[in-house]
């Protein structure tokens, strides 16, 4: 279980690390990580803090596919899909 206290500090640390909407990463987060994983916390929770927003998809390779609008500014994915993505 993650706590509500290292919840907040993980997006504190995103938002420092990744910047705000303003030319930011987090201006569109891809949101494709089942919510029963920690990385959902940085693809909804950062985004939001920030006045950005997500880009959900039932599955990261749906953007070989192509056809995802908006185009997400961040993508956060295991290895085999971003591979898929970029082969």
């Amino acid at each position: 279980m993650l706590s509500h206290g290292s919840a907040v500090a993980f997006v504190e640390w995103a938002v420092s690390v990744f910047g705000g909407v303003g030319g930011g990463l987090l201006s569109r987060v891809l949101g494709s990580t089942s919510m029963c994983f920690d990385l959902s916390v940085f693809e909804v929770f950062a985004p939001l803090a920030v006045g950005g927003s997500v880009v959900v998809v039932r599955d990261v390779l749906e953007l070989v596919e192509g056809g995802v609008v908006p185009v997400p500014s961040l993508i956060n994915s295991v290895p085999s899909a971003v591979e898929a993505l970029v082969g």
